[in-house]
């Protein structure tokens, strides 16, 4: 464990979704808002590039606003969800646990959160997920541009996917717009605390990428890297 300091602050509790989930001190992503500069998230390094990724918690009502500052600040033009709002419980009569806060319009709507404008200009339903295509700029018009959304919609909370092809092909659409996009800037990652699920994913991403320059991989290694830069990087054993 390494220090988290400032985000163990008591006046930032309403900006945690989990008191066991903090950023780091070291690296956590700060954001210039108004009031602390704060938001849960990391930024976590790929295999050949620093930087690679921001990993976040799902946004809350409280902090969808510093979401949307982050995506600006940090020019991130690919969001990868890996959770949807609400999702239910493992025994089928509970009822569905609120694991987001939904953080865009519908489609056509255009909303401002905070000092940024969304406008979300169309949708794409495949298997297994749903990419959407925002329109993004900030109240004073000195940065606009375009933001895909990636939603993975059949993960269930700590548990794994029914099947992998959906998945692999999200990813490899998600890494062609990276490409598309430039590389320069970070990707985000979220699910619900942004920890489980956006461990394996970026894990997954990372040793994939390992893999093609050395062909090997070591998970142990990656799995102790990307704790070593956020807590509870990969939470289960599936």
């Amino acid at each position: 464990m390494k220090s988290t300091t400032f985000a163990s602050n008591p006046g930032l509790r309403r900006k945690n979704r989990y008191k066991s989930i903090l950023p780091y001190d070291e690296t956590r992503v700060c954001i210039k808002a108004k009031d602390t500069g704060y938001i849960n998230a990391c930024y976590v390094n790929g295999y050949a590039r620093p930087h690679k990724y921001i990993a976040t918690q799902g946004p809350l009502p409280t902090t969808v606003d510093d979401f949307w500052l982050m995506v600006v600040e940090q020019e991130c033009k690919i969001i990868v969800m890996l959770a949807k709002c609400f999702e239910a419980g493992k025994v089928s009569f509970e009822a569905g646990k609120k694991k987001c806060q939904k953080y865009w319009p519908d489609s056509g709507i255009t909303s401002c959160f905070g000092v940024v404008k969304v406008f979300n200009s169309g949708e794409v339903k495949y298997s297994g997920f749903v990419r959407r295509t925002f329109q993004v700029e900030t109240n004073d018009g000195k940065i606009a541009m375009e933001v895909l959304q990636y939603q993975y919609v059949t993960w269930p909370d700590h548990d794994i996917p029914y099947t992998t092809s959906n998945l692999i092909r999200m990813h490899k659409a998600v890494i062609q717009c990276l490409e598309e996009f430039g590389a320069d800037r970070s990707m985000i990652v979220h699910c619900s605390a942004g920890a489980g699920r956006t461990g394996t994913f970026i894990g997954y991403d990372y040793l994939l990428e390992e893999g093609r320059h050395i062909e090997s991989v070591d998970a142990l290694q990656c799995v102790l890297k990307m704790r070593s830069q956020r807590v509870d990087m990969i939470q289960n054993c599936p």
